[in-house]
């Protein structure tokens, strides 16, 4: 699995947490805004498979991250 993580503290960290920070404003001057992910909210994956759908992404192709972020940036 290409995205698969091990460390269970990267996988809290980057995965599971569902508030953390973003950073805003111009290069220089950037500061830190707490930001709710909202990647559990019941919305998302409804929301998910209506953009696959859509995007004519072939079935097997969805289990594959590279081909996901390519057909999500052509949209």
């Amino acid at each position: 699995d290409m995205v698969y993580m091990e460390d269970t503290t990267l996988l809290d960290e980057y995965i599971n947490n569902d508030v953390g920070k973003i950073w805003v404003g111009p290069h220089g001057s950037a500061r830190g805004r707490e930001w709710i992910f909202g990647q559990f909210d019941k919305a998302v994956l409804p929301a998910c498979m209506l953009m696959f759908e859509k995007s004519g992404i072939k079935t097997l192709a969805r289990g594959d991250p590279i081909e996901v972020a390519r057909t999500i940036s052509r949209m």
